[in-house]
């Protein structure tokens, strides 16, 4: 558990090695501890990052409430997005990869594994709450032939995310837009299932995101997801599992985590 809160930590801190510039990704000098600290500390020259970390911690303080929470994610996305992309993929999620396979080829696994689960064919609607840049929309979409509506809370992420859609060809069975997945504007019972690939721990109130999900769901759709929770062994009296937590928490953009 150390060891993941140190690389979450470090998650948080890189996101000011990466500048946005249109479709192109650009390495800040000095891309190790040192040059993180360099960056952090404002000693390179011609990068300025710190008004968008501290408005990042601002809104981390103050994330109480839906709307404050949605900011405070809606801001860490549009610091983090390119970073995730360079280093990730197009999938923001995790997957176990085993010994004789690609991060790329655990990743797709991992998404026809839940594309099992919903139990969808060609044609029918699928929502994915919360899209990313595009990912697993787009797998989910060219293995199923189902049409699935992406939604995300971040404009860049939807920008991204249309782009690699027309990249792959894949306009006639993907839409994507700019939208909170806890207030939809789709009418009752308008999809034959939903999913949620780790970011309904985005949500302020997980209810709310999961009552959503219920409403625009046919009758007998499935909704599959999973969630970002601490273990059944997380105690909050013990400042290091705290500490732990608070570290994830701050390097993913989190609202507080739910238990198990």
């Amino acid at each position: 558990p150390t060891v993941l809160a140190a690389l979450v930590a470090l998650g948080a801190v890189l996101v000011a090695l990466v500048c946005r510039g249109g479709d192109t990704f650009r390495l800040l000098p000095q891309g190790d501890k040192e040059g993180v600290l360099n960056i952090l500390y404002g000693r390179v020259e011609g990068v300025d990052d710190t008004a968008e970390i501290e408005e990042y911690n601002q809104q981390m303080a103050g994330a109480e409430g839906t709307e404050k929470a949605q900011s405070m994610v809606n801001h860490y996305y549009n610091m983090v997005t390119d970073f995730y992309e360079y280093g990730w993929g197009k999938s923001f999620h995790f997957a176990h990869t085993m010994a004789d396979e690609t991060h790329e080829a655990s990743i797709l696994r991992h998404e026809l594994r839940l594309l099992d689960a919903l139990h969808v064919t060609p044609g029918q609607s699928v929502l994915d709450m919360g899209c990313g840049v595009g990912g697993p929309a787009m797998n989910i979409a060219a293995h199923s032939g189902a049409l699935v509506t992406a939604v995300t809370l971040n404009a860049y992420q939807v920008q991204r995310a249309t782009q690699h859609v027309r990249d792959r060809g894949l306009q006639d069975r993907v839409e994507v837009e700019q939208a909170d997945y806890t207030k939809l504007r789709f009418q009752d019972a308008s999809f034959d299932a939903a999913y949620a690939i780790e970011s309904t721990c985005h949500a302020p109130r997980l209810e709310d995101a999961y009552a959503e999900a219920f409403r625009i769901l046919k009758p007998g759709g499935r909704f599959v997801v999973y969630e970002w929770i601490t273990a059944s062994g997380y105690d909050p009296k013990s400042s290091a599992h705290a500490d732990i937590l608070k570290a994830i928490e701050y390097g993913n953009g989190l609202p507080p985590l739910r238990g198990s």
